[in-house]
C-alpha cells in the first residue's frame, strides 16, 4: 500500500490528466518502495501490506516529492540549453529520476525513529581502573592532605 495518494499528489501538485492516473500510482507505489528499502530492519507501523498508523506527515511528503521528481522530468534532464540545442542528462548513477536525496532518506529515517547513525560507547577494559584512583602514568605529584 502507497505511503500516499493520487489525491494526496493532486493536492500539492495540481490535477492528473486520467490517462496519467496509473502512473502516479505506480511512482507513488514505487517511492513508497524505496522508504520501505531505506527503513529495512526498522520495526515502522506505519508500513507494510496492512499499516496500523498513517504515515507522518513527512514521510507522504517525501513519498509524493520522490513520485513528482520522476512525473515532472521522467527523462531525468538535469540542463537545457534553446540556443544551439544542448541537452544534459543525470549522470549514469542518476540516470532514473526515482531515488531519495540525502536530506529526503535523513527526514525518512528521523521520522522513523531512527535518527542519526552516531552513537556513544563506554568502553571499559582491564586498564581503566577506579577513576578516583591514580593511574602510575600519572606524572603529577598528589596534593598531600592537609596541605
Amino acid at each position: 500500500m502507497a505511503l500516499a495518494t493520487k489525491e494526496d499528489f493532486e493536492l500539492r501538485h495540481g490535477p492528473v490528466l486520467e490517462d496519467e492516473e496509473k502512473r502516479v500510482a505506480a511512482l507513488l507505489d514505487d517511492a513508497t518502495a524505496l522508504i520501505e528499502a531505506e527503513l529495512a530492519g526498522l520495526d515502522v507501523d506505519w508500513l507494510g501490506e496492512e499499516p496500523e498508523d498513517d504515515p507522518p506527515a513527512a514521510v507522504k511528503a517525501v513519498c509524493i516529492q520522490v513520485a513528482y521528481r520522476v512525473w515532472s522530468n521522467p527523462d531525468s534532464v538535469a540542463r537545457e540549453q534553446l540556443g544551439e540545442v544542448a541537452r544534459t542528462y543525470r549522470g549514469t548513477d542518476q540516470a532514473d529520476a526515482l531515488w531519495l536525496t540525502f536530506n529526503e532518506a535523513r527526514l525518512v529515517r528521523k521520522a522513523a525513529g531512527a535518527g542519526s547513525t552516531l552513537q556513544s560507547l563506554t568502553v571499559e577494559t582491564p586498564y581503566s581502573g577506579d577513576p578516583d584512583e591514580p593511574h602510575p602514568m600519572d606524572f603529577w605529584p598528589l596534593e598531600e592532605e592537609g596541605s
